[in-house]
């Protein structure tokens, strides 16, 4: 006898998918839940990883920035307290030390405030006192509080401010302090040519504020980071650009706050451009 050869139809084979369609669902979906598990997973790893990073960098930064005004301190008060100096009481020769004691006690101070002011502003609770500021004459004062630095490094400050009076609605100590990090930035990455130009002027009928150095400039890559909290640009060479990499981060989130937006131009080893749209006074609307 001759075995007989059984063939499926194709309503069997139609009753046999029917029956197992279910069952492939539910596998294929279990795939795709495996699969964005897997990938959430790996980015978490990443951004661990990329926060380990900068947490380790922050705390190497902030002992080195530390320890040198302690050093400081520490000898200033030590030659304080030598006998022959004690005996002489000669304010010549205590002045130095004294003085010495003083700036980096304020430097110290001024570390401290950064952090704190980073740590409020990551929790939303940064608080803000409104009044109408004239930003022609907070540019100016601002800009005066660096030109005694700017001149010791042998540096120029051009500083252009427009004679058409520029109000906002704002809180001024914290605006001066987002505009000094601008500053104070400019002249750590400007290495050893300082040419730092602060100017306030219109474009149709817009107040800009522009802060232009010829330092080391920043690459393409690190552009769109800078503004991210503890970022810092990497130096190569240059070694002596000190800070937590806060400065920024703080002063974007002041400008956003105001509804300010800050932009950034740089062409590495050229130099770099910040420049901030200010809201005028009559497009502001208060804040409580």
């Amino acid at each position: 006898l001759k075995p007989k050869l059984y063939f499926a139809s194709d309503n069997e084979n139609l009753f046999v998918f029917e029956g197992m369609k279910t069952s492939l669902y539910i596998t294929f979906l279990l795939v795709i839940l495996v699969g964005i598990a897997l990938f959430s997973m790996y980015k978490t790893i990443l951004l661990q990883r990329n926060f380990s990073e900068l947490r380790n960098d922050f705390i190497s930064n902030m002992t080195h920035e530390f320890k040198t005004p302690i050093s400081t301190i520490k000898l200033a008060c030590e030659a304080l307290s030598d006998d022959d100096v004690v005996e002489k009481n000669d304010k010549e020769t205590l002045a130095p030390y004294l003085n010495m004691i003083h700036l980096e006690n304020k430097r110290l101070s001024n570390l401290v405030d950064s952090i704190l002011k980073s740590a409020v502003m990551l929790k939303g609770e940064m608080k803000y006192e409104n009044q109408e500021v004239c930003m022609n004459e907070l540019v100016e004062e601002v800009s005066e509080k660096f030109k005694f630095r700017i001149k010791s490094l042998n540096g120029k400050l051009k500083l252009n401010v427009t004679d058409t009076p520029v109000y906002s609605i704002c809180d001024k100590l914290h605006v001066s302090n987002a505009i000094s990090n601008l500053i104070d930035n400019a002249i750590k990455y400007s290495a050893d040519n300082v040419e730092i130009e602060i100017s306030l002027f219109h474009i149709k009928k817009q107040a800009i504020l522009a802060i232009t150095d010829k330092g080391i400039g920043i690459k393409e890559e690190y552009l769109s980071k800078i503004f991210d909290n503890l970022f810092r640009v990497p130096t190569g060479n240059v070694h002596n650009v000190k800070g937590f990499g806060l400065g920024l981060n703080y002063a974007k989130g002041v400008f956003d706050y105001y509804g300010w937006k800050i932009s950034v131009n740089s062409t590495f080893q050229k130099g770099t451009s910040f420049r901030i749209l200010i809201k005028n006074k009559n497009d502001d609307e208060l804040r409580n």
